[in-house]
């Protein structure tokens, strides 16, 4: 999901997305699958791992994590939504052949368990991210969850990342206090915070301690998660 306007740009990056994205991150240590691992395993922490659940990745792109959360959790349903179709076409026809994957918000159904979002609120324009989230929202059942994964603009090497990563040329990074103020607007509950990737891969023998240190604002990343209520 990206800004339309920027809709070519994302379409002329879609064969060489995965390339770029590691190229921008190679400084790390880490290669672009450890980071979608990690969110992977920050989603199976939210939703059983073994329940029959329905999820949208809303922002799909060549389906790189949704990759990853299939392997993670196989009896997961997994759908996609992007507005490239050109990324779309990359995604594996063995992901696609397992759920549906669109450019038509039309296509998706109104019953997921859960919705996340991981890095898609950088490329909408502050003025359309309240109407983008209802949209999503809309999508949930009652109860259901959103996550919402974003770069943390208080992290300089985050910012070093962005800016070295060529689709990223047009980011509006968004703060975790105004992620949750957007959160609390369309009326989400229980909404929590955690930052995330603290180590890169020389430190990662430190790692086992970032499940303590989710309240720093150090993270490279952070999620927000909320609530649907329920009817």
């Amino acid at each position: 999901m990206q800004k339309e306007s920027n809709l070519t740009e994302f379409d002329a990056y879609s064969d060489g997305y995965t390339n770029a994205l590691e190229d921008a991150v190679s400084f790390s240590g880490d290669d672009a699958r450890y980071f979608a691992d990690y969110k992977a395993d920050q989603l199976s922490s939210i939703i059983d791992p073994g329940a029959c659940a329905k999820i949208l990745d809303y922002g799909c792109g060549v389906g790189n994590l949704s990759v990853a959360i299939h392997d993670h959790n196989p009896n997961w349903i997994l759908h996609g939504f992007e507005i490239s179709q050109d990324s779309l076409n990359c995604v594996p026809a063995a992901l696609k052949s397992q759920g549906t994957f669109t450019t038509d918000l039309s296509d998706l159904d109104g019953n997921y368990d859960l919705t996340f979002l991981a890095g898609v609120m950088h490329h909408i324009v502050p003025e359309n991210r309240l109407a983008a989230l209802n949209s999503v929202v809309e999508h949930l059942k009652p109860g259901g969850k959103l996550v919402v994964f974003e770069h943390n603009p208080w992290n300089p090497v985050t910012r070093r990342v962005v800016d070295r990563c060529p689709f990223d040329e047009n980011a509006i990074l968004i703060s975790a206090p105004d992620l949750i103020a957007l959160f609390k607007s369309i009326c989400l509950t229980q909404i929590q915070r955690n930052f995330i990737v603290f180590f890169p891969k020389f430190l990662n023998f430190l790692r086992p301690l970032e499940r303590n240190l989710t309240w720093c604002p150090a993270g490279a990343q952070y999620a927000v998660i909320g609530k649907k209520p329920d009817v």
